[in-house]
């Protein structure tokens, strides 16, 4: 499947697909479970709203993937069924140069997504 990469979020049979704005780093993920639908992103940031998706979870886990292989961390629990989700991304202004980053690097995060999760038995927003 080819994909239009001016378009940040795809939805595909096994998943969402995020394409990050480089290829030089990795981004941060966030996964989060609510109880109801939320449409407003965290207010410490200058979050981008991406939009909703609806999503099947059949095992109950959701985890993260990079497309070159392995799975990240530990996966999101959910209960079983239909769920629907929100996807934010917020980006740095200001990329540092390479020499200019030290050991702690990773925790700087270029670009970080936040995608939200919820029961579909909930209202819609």
């Amino acid at each position: 499947m080819a994909f239009d990469l001016s378009r940040p979020v795809w939805k595909t049979t096994h998943g969402l697909v995020l394409v990050s704005t480089g290829n030089d780093f990795y981004p941060r993920v966030t996964l989060e479970s609510w109880t109801k639908p939320i449409a407003e992103p965290p207010p410490d940031q200058t979050w981008e709203d991406l939009g909703r998706f609806d999503v099947s979870v059949p095992v109950g886990r959701l985890w993260i993937e990079h497309a070159d292989g392995p799975k990240v961390g530990e996966p999101l629990l959910l209960p079983p069924g239909d769920h629907g989700g929100r996807v934010f991304r917020w980006t740095r202004d200001a990329v540092p140069y390479e020499d200019d980053l030290d050991d702690e690097a990773p925790e700087q995060a270029v670009e970080e997504w936040l995608i939200r999760f919820w029961r579909h038995s909930s209202a819609d927003v």
